[in-house]
């Protein structure tokens, strides 16, 4: 596997990710930004985005009229924060509780005949209505850009806000003040895209061959309480080796099925690209990792 198949989670670009992430990261596209990311100069990251893209289900001119129409109908439902609620729980919904009861079912008798609830060849073809499944993924991936698009120009005004009264305070003799700190962009707590509902709009069209990284403290963390990270292996830290060393020093991995990672119970029927297996590297949140990982827990 090519290690350059990176994605990073949860944020569309680089600026709403705090501190400096390592060179070769992807981000995920939504169909709205150009042929070329503004500052990318790596060929197989933008190879990587470009795959990614090409699966979306809308063409950009479609993406644009989808975001102009959701966001017209969220300035009359409290904004995309909503919208973006209401999308991914109608990407979730199962056509009937009791579809729902017999794929739960289904996942259990395979459990018991191979310790699996994932089956071993995920069928695309029999899900009933890929291309609808796949429209709600991609809506829900316009609405958190958009969403995040917005709390970033939110926190640079806030920035702005602040040096003008610094700069006022310098100009009458005022003694500087400790400045409170701005709002962390990437953040996925309050009115931020929760991470779980951007990585299961993300998957269906995420190649194969490709890992996750985060840098996000609250999906670290919420991953760490799961017990889901362990130590890196040291032949993955080699395969590391050209990341920064304080991004290297508190790296975790988890390696687990997506149904899991996106938090179902079991593998939905008609969800066939959840029965993958991911890899996903955490950096060290900010204040450190709560405890020690609990090994043995990750499947």
């Amino acid at each position: 596997m090519d290690f350059l198949a990176v994605f990073y989670v949860p944020s569309f670009c680089r600026i709403a990710v705090p501190g400096d992430i390592p060179a070769g990261i992807a981000f995920f596209r939504t169909g709205l930004e150009g042929a070329e990311r503004p500052g990318e100069t790596d060929s197989a990251v933008l190879a990587l985005e470009e795959a990614f893209a090409a699966r979306l289900p809308f063409s950009p001119g479609e993406a644009r009229a989808a975001l102009a129409e959701m966001l017209a109908l969220g300035r009359d439902r409290a904004g995309a924060g909503v919208l973006l609620q209401q999308a991914a729980q109608e990407r979730w919904r199962l056509s009937s509780r009791e579809e729902q009861d017999r794929g739960e079912r289904a996942a259990l008798e395979r459990f018991s005949r191979t310790g699996d609830f994932a089956p071993r060849a995920p069928d695309f073809e029999a899900v009933p209505d890929l291309r609808g499944i796949l429209t709600a993924c991609h809506k829900t991936f316009l609405l958190a850009q958009a969403l995040e698009k917005d709390q970033a120009e939110m926190a640079d005004l806030a920035g702005r806000a602040l040096r003008g009264e610094r700069s006022l305070g310098a100009i009458f003799g005022e003694e500087e003040r400790e400045a409170p700190p701005l709002p962390d962009v990437l953040a996925s707590t309050g009115d931020a895209p929760p991470w779980r509902i951007i990585l299961d709009a993300a998957l269906p069209f995420m190649p194969e061959e490709a890992r996750l990284f985060t840098a996000d403290s609250h999906m670290a963390r919420e991953m760490q309480d799961a017990g889901m990270l362990r130590p890196l292996p040291a032949d993955l830290a080699v395969r590391c080796a050209g990341w920064p060393e304080e991004t290297l020093a508190g790296l975790l991995l988890a390696e687990i099925p997506a149904w899991r990672l996106v938090g179902r119970r079991f593998l939905p029927p008609d969800r066939p690209w959840l029965a993958r297996r991911l890899e996903v590297l955490a950096a060290r949140p900010a204040g450190g990792w709560p405890d020690i990982p609990k090994p043995g827990r990750e499947r």
